[in-house]
């Protein structure tokens, strides 16, 4: 439980300092900076870092060094987040253990149904796929579907295809919609929002992960 609120802690500190740069620059937010900011915050969000320093030498680490002396009483449950006797327990009101439960079973639900809702959507879209369009001219691949199927898309996650409608190709604007699906494609948006749903569900109880799906998708459109 410990090491996942430190997990908890250290993903929401580059989210914060997202949030913080979208409100304060607002029409000149760095989209670029936003987006690596947040993908700090889901590597800290899903991988224990706190563990790397039981990887080194015994004697790697000074002793002297007061971060690490802190780190080790912390693991072993000398040092914690709020006092504890021998024998003493904190008492929770049953309410909240089950408006808890509630809450957790409630966001693996909606992040199954969203990751089942977009593999049907994808496949579906993929049936309907008819042609391959490659042009080495302008470098572009995209795939074509009927016109009455979807918008201008990305699909997969790890396969990733651009699909158009048929007839948007002739469309004034395609090169600039082409080169906006395919960084997309480029920034594994699929993959990332997929990961974000992975945080909700590890750590629920935290309210900046919530933000963290909202951020990520204003700043990767």
């Amino acid at each position: 439980m410990e090491l996942l609120v430190c997990m908890s802690i250290a993903g929401s500190i580059p989210v914060v300092i997202c949030l913080l740069l979208y409100i304060i620059q607002r029409g000149n937010y760095n989209y670029i900076l936003g987006r690596r900011l947040l993908l700090t915050g889901v590597f800290f969000y899903l991988v224990p870092v706190q563990l790397v320093k039981y990887l080194l030498p015994k004697d790697a680490l000074p002793e002297t060094m007061l971060i690490g002396r802190k780190a080790d009483s912390y693991m072993s449950g000398s040092l914690a987040f709020w006092s504890e006797k021998q024998g003493e327990y904190i008492w929770i009101p049953q309410w909240f253990n089950l408006f808890a439960r509630i809450w957790l079973t409630g966001i693996i639900i909606f992040a199954i149904y969203e990751i089942v809702k977009y593999w049907r959507g994808a496949h579906s879209i993929r049936n309907y796929i008819f042609e391959k369009i490659e042009n080495p001219e302008d470098n572009l691949t995209y795939y074509l579907i009927p016109d009455e199927i979807c918008g201008p898309c990305t699909i997969g996650f790890f396969r990733q295809k651009i699909v158009f409608p048929e007839s948007f190709p002739l469309h004034p604007d395609f090169i600039m919609v082409y080169k906006h699906e395919h960084t997309h494609l480029k920034n594994h948006d699929n993959l990332v929002k997929l990961l974000c749903l992975f945080v909700l569900c590890l750590h629920w109880m935290n309210p900046v992960a919530y933000l963290l799906l909202f951020l990520y998708i204003d700043t990767a459109e």
